[in-house]
């Protein structure tokens, strides 16, 4: 979706209905993003892959996402970064993966040998031993980072939409028709799964060698504590026949996290038993914890892409379409802040230049002047010199030549 440039009326209240809830929109654009990853224990660099070969790179932690030129393979459905930012791997149509050894700035082509769409995959402990799945219960591995591959498909024609493995041998693999499939022997073998349910599986992750849990379509969540031999129905309060389309439990803990359609974000602290629930108005395909319960992202529709600091509850964010490429011209520091923040502007200015600052609600707090070198403190406080309450600001000022310039800063307690 394209903002409008305009901070009245509904536009405004659409920006902060984003940020309230403890969310803050990134990037919008036009494609679908299907998946969002960082590589382990790294919150700057990241990448987000989605619909006819749309691959972006951030290098700051999201503060600018930048796309990356890739040889046309179909849409990019699920990508991973094992374990570290130098060797990764996107899964494509037809039968493709895509492998980088250079932390994304190239990419390689490799078939699976079989033509089918390629969905999930997962390396569970290192650059070279993965599996991926795929249309007409597709199963590969490869032992050698993606040159070669093995077959280790189900009897099944079933289609499958992700795979989660604990080493090298135990892993399941999930997909339409509530299927779930459990191998031993690194997909010599596979036994059906019981689940009672008859959606189509989307997403999966395993907190250990017991505890797991599925998510998928018609509001779907399940949850193992015997490594599937028995899958529980768990009740998540959203309303609405949704698709849960990921799941994940960054730290291994009680802490877990879902997203799916309709902007739907769940979290729980105690193991499922509750969730506290976020909407917003985009779908989402995938969240991302890649370090701890506190930074994360979540991707989906049109390109969009949410960051959390501290688990979605109080956010803190830069960039989205209205802001982008206002990176060097535009500055808060720091952003957020407690008491003084130094505003910054490298654009052409008329004399005495008002800088205007907005609440959540689009109600004026205060005017600052900005200097003839275009720099303002400002110290949180509003026309009357009280401290405003914590939260999104939104800063706005007109250049020289009359064009907007806007920014988001956020007032710590």
């Amino acid at each position: 979706m394209k903002h409008k440039n305009g901070f009245a009326g509904f536009g405004l209240l659409l920006i902060f209905s984003f940020l309230q809830a403890g969310w803050i929109q990134q990037h919008s654009g036009t494609y679908s993003l299907n998946d969002i990853e960082f590589p382990p224990n790294n919150i700057y660099t990241g990448f987000a892959c989605g619909a006819h070969s749309f691959l972006l790179r951030t290098p700051d932690g999201g503060g600018s996402w930048d796309p990356v030129q890739v040889d046309s393979s179909g849409d990019f459905h699920a990508m991973t970064f094992p374990v570290n930012d130098t060797t990764g791997y996107i899964t494509c149509d037809s039968g493709n993966v895509l492998i980088t050894n250079d932390g994304g700035w190239n990419w390689i082509k490799s078939n699976v040998r079989a033509s089918n769409d390629l969905y999930g995959i997962h390396f569970p402990n290192s650059n070279y031993s993965g599996y991926v799945v795929g249309t007409a219960g597709l199963v590969k591995k490869t032992r050698d980072g993606g040159f070669d591959w093995e077959d280790a498909s189900l009897t099944s024609l079933i289609d499958l939409f992700d795979v989660y493995f604990l080493g090298e041998e135990k892993g399941w693999v999930i997909g339409d028709s509530g299927a779930i499939f459990y191998t031993r022997d690194g997909g010599g073998s596979w036994e059906r799964q019981t689940t009672n349910v008859t959606a189509r599986l989307l997403g999966i992750y395993f907190i250990d060698e017991n505890n797991g849990w599925v998510v998928g379509s018609a509001k779907t969540c399940l949850k193992t504590t015997d490594a599937g031999g028995t899958w529980q129905t768990v009740n998540i309060p959203l309303p609405g026949n949704i698709e849960l389309n990921s799941v994940t439990f960054p730290t291994g803990t009680d802490t877990g996290f879902i997203c799916g359609t309709l902007g739907r974000i769940a979290k729980t602290t105690d193991g499922g038993a509750t969730w506290e629930t976020s909407n917003y108005l985009y779908n989402f395909f995938d969240i991302e914890f890649p370090q701890d319960n506190l930074t994360g992202w979540t991707c989906g529709l049109n390109e969009v892409i949410f960051k959390t600091t501290d688990g979605g509850s109080v956010w803190i964010g830069e960039n989205n379409s209205d802001s982008k490429g206002m990176r060097n011209t535009f500055s808060c520091e720091p952003n957020p802040f407690r008491t003084n923040t130094v505003i910054k502007s490298a654009c052409p200015l008329n004399g005495n230049t008002i800088l205007k600052v907005y609440d959540c609600s689009g109600k004026l707090v205060r005017n600052l002047t900005l200097s003839k070198n275009g720099i303002v403190v400002w110290n949180g406080q509003d026309v009357n010199n009280r401290r405003v309450n914590p939260g999104v600001y939104l800063l706005e000022f007109k250049t020289k030549e009359g064009i907007s310039q806007r920014a988001k800063i956020a007032v710590l307690n």
